[in-house]
C-alpha cells in the first residue's frame, strides 16, 4: 500500500530494520522528490520502489510452490515406504496362512493337490463325455434325417407309380367304354338293317 511522507517515521518504528529496503539507508530517508513510500502488510516490508513489492510477492509465490512440491515429494516417498512395508506384511501374512493351511512341510498341500487332480480328472471326463455325446447325437441326427429323406423319396416314387397305374387303368376303362359306345352307334347307323333299308 502507498502511504504519504508524513507516515514514514511511524512506519520505521513499527517495521524491523532488516525489512527496510530503501535507496537511502544511512540514515533511512526518502528521496527529496518522493511523495511517499510503500508498505507491504503481507511481508512487513518498507520500500520506496513499488517493483520490490511485486518482486517479493513473486518470490513468496515461488517459495510457496517450492514448499508445496517438496511436501508432495516427501509425502510420496513416505507413501512408497508405507506401501513397501504393507507389501512385506501382507506377504508374511500370506506365508503364515499358507503354512497354517498346508502344513509346515506341505503335507496338506499334497493331499489337496491329489484331491484337486481327482476333481479335475472327473470334470475333464464329464466334459469329454458331454462333447462325445453331442458329436454322437449330431451324427445320429444326420443319419436319421438321411434315412427319412430316402424313405420319403421311395414312398413318393411308389405313390407316383401307383397313381400312374390307377390312371392307366381308368384311361383303359374309359377307352373301352368309348369304343363300345362307338361300336353300338356305328352298328345303329351303319348296320345291316339301316343299309338294307337304304338300298330298298
Amino acid at each position: 500500500l502507498f502511504f504519504p511522507r508524513e507516515a514514514f517515521e511511524a512506519a520505521l518504528q513499527q517495521c524491523p530494520a532488516e525489512h527496510w529496503h530503501l535507496a537511502r539507508l544511512n540514515p533511512p530517508r526518502l528521496a527529496p522528490d518522493a511523495e511517499g513510500f510503500y508498505y507491504s502488510f503481507a511481508h512487513d516490508v518498507i520500500t520506496d520502489d513499488p517493483s520490490y513489492i511485486h518482486q517479493k510477492s513473486a518470490e513468496q509465490t515461488a517459495l510457496i510452490r517450492i514448499q508445496k512440491f517438496v511436501r508432495g515429494a516427501l509425502v510420496r516417498k513416505r507413501l512408497q515406504r508405507q506401501a513397501a512395508a504393507v507389501t512385506v506384511i501382507a506377504s508374511c501374512k500370506r506365508m503364515w496362512d499358507a503354512q497354517r493351511f498346508f502344513g509346515k512341510h506341505g503335507s496338506n498341500a499334497m493331499i489337496l493337490r491329489s484331491w484337486y487332480r481327482k476333481f479335475r480328472a472327473r470334470a475333464d471326463h464329464q466334459l469329454a463325455h458331454l462333447r462325445i455325446s453331442k458329436v454322437q447325437a449330431t451324427f445320429r441326427g444326420m443319419t436319421e434325417r438321411r434315412r427319412l429323406l430316402d424313405k420319403h423319396r421311395k414312398a413318393a416314387k411308389l405313390q407316383s407309380y401307383w397313381r400312374m397305374k390307377l390312371a392307366q387303368k381308368a384311361l383303359a376303362h374309359v377307352t373301352a367304354v368309348a369304343t363300345d359306345i362307338q361300336r353300338v352307334l356305328r352298328g345303329y347307323w351303319y348296320g345291316r338293317k339301316p343299309v338294307r333299308e337304304m338300298h330298298e
